[in-house]
């Protein structure tokens, strides 16, 4: 779905797949990303927390936080 650029697929897709793995942190950082794209920036930040309360060791965990301090700026 997302490389047919189908952005609100490829969100359900994610949506459905975290639904059978909550603790699958790529579904999460990956649906953030899609979600951001659409506009959905509330829902992006919540994928992305969840991502960095799931991985917080991670080497890109800088980069999903500074992610979510953009979308709050763009969300107020």
């Amino acid at each position: 779905a997302v490389r047919d650029n189908d952005l609100d697929g490829a969100a359900e897709y994610y949506e459905k797949a975290i639904d059978v793995a909550p603790w699958w942190p790529g579904g999460h950082f990956n649906r953030a990303l899609v979600l951001s794209q659409t506009g959905e920036f509330s829902d992006a930040i919540a994928e992305m927390k969840r991502y960095v309360e799931l991985v917080p060791d991670a080497p890109d965990v800088r980069d999903a936080q500074d992610k979510i301090y953009d979308w709050e700026r763009k969300v107020n």
